[in-house]
Parts: structure tokens; C-alpha cells; sequence
């Protein structure tokens, strides 16, 4: 079945409102290596570099929390969130990957307690902690 010209509109419109885009340029040739390694993993290409991506920021994010004296974990939350939880905490809902917790040097939950983090989450957290001289 065709898609309408006004459903088209409507995820243009989603799309605008809920995503960044990067133009990412690479080598002649890098571009069929990527695809066939997307495909072999039965991911997009997109995915697959957006997990390669999350995997760097993870490794940078850990070791600005440890150096602010917290801990980066995946979170251990297993209950789906509902309809509801996703339209009144849409920011924190968490991806598909799973979401992250924040712990202290005691394992403390010090952020993501009720909702998981996203890594954008994380970021902004490290961010707000390190402008406001708390920490370690």
C-alpha cells in the first residue's frame, strides 16, 4: 500500500521534531565495507553506527564519572515502561539497548533510580555535576 503525501508529512514532521542528522563523509569504498558489516549483523547501517558511536561516548562518559568519583551501570530494571510512563517521562524513556544508572563509590543509585538514562542523559548529568563543583 502507498503512503499518503499527509502520512508522509507527519513522520517528515516526527523526524524533524526528534532527530539530529549528521552528514558523515568517508572514504570511496569505506561506505559498501559498512553495509555488508550491518548486514552480516542484521542491523541498519544506521544502527550499526549509532552503536559503534554509544560504545565510544560509554567509554568517554565512564571516565569522566570516575574522575567526578561515580560509576557508570547498565541498569538492572526489567519492568517494561508503560503507555503512560513513555508519554509523561518521554525524555527518559529507555532505548533499546537498555538504559543507564549513575552509583557512587558504594553503589548507591544516584541517578536513574525511577527511569533510565539515556547516554544523552548521562552526558548532561556529567555536565551539570562538573559545573557545579560536586563530585569527588
Amino acid at each position: 500500500m502507498a503512503v499518503s503525501k499527509k502520512q508522509q508529512a507527519a513522520v517528515n514532521k516526527y523526524v524533524k521534531a526528534n532527530y539530529d542528522r549528521i552528514n558523515y563523509t568517508i572514504p570511496k569504498g569505506k561506505k559498501a565495507v559498512i553495509q555488508d558489516a550491518a548486514t552480516e549483523s542484521g542491523e541498519s547501517v544506521n544502527h550499526y553506527i549509532d552503536v559503534a558511536v554509544d560504545s565510544r561516548l560509554e567509554q568517554r562518559l565512564r571516565r569522566q564519572l570516575k574522575e567526578l568519583g561515580f560509576e557508570l551501570h547498565k541498569s538492572r530494571r526489567r519492568k517494561p515502561v508503560s503507555l503512560e510512563e513513555r508519554e509523561e517521562y518521554k525524555d527518559y524513556v529507555p532505548s533499546d539497548m537498555g538504559g543507564w544508572q549513575i552509583t557512587d563509590n558504594t553503589g548507591a543509585i544516584i541517578e536513574g533510580r525511577n527511569f533510565e538514562l539515556t547516554i544523552t542523559d548521562v552526558a548532561s548529568w556529567i555536565k551539570y555535576i562538573s559545573q557545579n563543583n560536586y563530585g569527588k
